[in-house]
């Protein structure tokens, strides 16, 4: 046997293995055939029981749950939860016993944590159903529920039922609340539409026809007039919607001219390359990245 291995027998090898934490074996398959090594050359050590070594390291064996100890031979004195109070349970292995230790958290103490130590949550500072939590024996805080809020949650919150419509933004104001709406809307929880239309000056400019919607509003502009509230003046050249380089001319309010360049007079109008397909039949014409059949127009 090596110097640097171990080797124990039991009875139950190999339908109980305990795991390698080693950093051979990074995957199941690696670590199935580093067991069977172990087990083949283990067991002709072994004349009357089954067996396996372990590398002689201080963390080679993993024990499932249930067990502690050098060789996982010890039940875990913890499974029964003897830690009471939220404690924290610590096997202790002694020889061939194991106990256990309980790491109490604050506010608690003696082996179990049954006993309360003297400290500020005692006195039950949080009210109306609000949670203590010690931050040291003589600190604490609040977990106040929905609704409620302050040191002791003896406040209530205004703002709980979220009493502001349409995106308004609720904002604590002594015992009440004050809502900030959004544009388009006002009123004490801004359910109110605002109408737009009934302004003074009109929103909508230059004879423009204001229709109200909810939250908002729409203009719908005179012939010789373009933008959101009817403010600008259509141009119908600037920009100019010709195309390769044609020169636009404005011949009424609303109306334009494109003077194209030779070649570039398919569409007279727009100044568009036009292509013959291979297809007699068919004149294909470019806008842009598009190529569009002009024998379906």
């Amino acid at each position: 046997m090596s110097s640097w291995a171990l080797l124990w027998c039991l009875p139950l090898f190999p339908s109980f293995l305990p795991s390698l934490n080693e950093p051979l074996g990074s995957n199941s398959r690696e670590q199935m055939a580093i067991w069977m090594a172990v087990w083949l050359h283990c067991c002709k050590d072994c004349p009357s029981k089954r067996c396996f070594k372990q590398i002689n390291k201080p963390r080679a064996l993993l024990c499932p749950s249930a067990f502690v100890g050098n060789r996982c031979q010890l039940p875990n004195p913890c499974l029964s939860s003897p830690c009471k109070n939220a404690g924290t349970c610590h096997p202790l292995v002694r020889g061939n016993s194991a106990e256990y230790t309980c790491a109490c958290r604050l506010g608690y103490t003696d082996k179990l944590c049954l006993t309360p130590e003297e400290n500020a949550c005692l006195s039950s500072p949080c009210r109306n159903g609000g949670s203590c939590d010690l931050l040291t024996l003589t600190e604490y805080k609040c977990r106040c529920p929905p609704g409620w809020s302050g040191k002791t949650c003896q406040q209530a919150d205004p703002c709980a039922s979220n009493p502001c419509a349409n995106g308004g933004q609720c904002v604590p104001f002594d015992s009440d609340y004050v809502c900030r709406c959004p544009p388009g809307f006002h009123g004490a929880t801004c359910k109110e539409d605002l109408n737009e239309c009934s302004r003074s000056p009109p929103v909508c400019k230059n004879g423009g026809t204001c229709l109200n919607q909810i939250g908002s509003y729409e203009c719908h502009c005179r012939q010789a007039y373009t933008g959101p509230n009817c403010e600008h003046l259509y141009m119908p050249c600037s920009p100019s919607p010709c195309q390769n380089g044609g020169t636009c001319r404005q011949t009424g309010d609303t109306t334009f001219e494109c003077t194209c360049l030779p070649g570039k007079e398919a569409l007279p109008s727009l100044c568009l390359s036009q292509h013959k397909s291979t297809d007699e039949n068919n004149d294909w014409i470019r806008v842009g990245h598009l190529i569009l059949n002009l024998s379906f127009m």
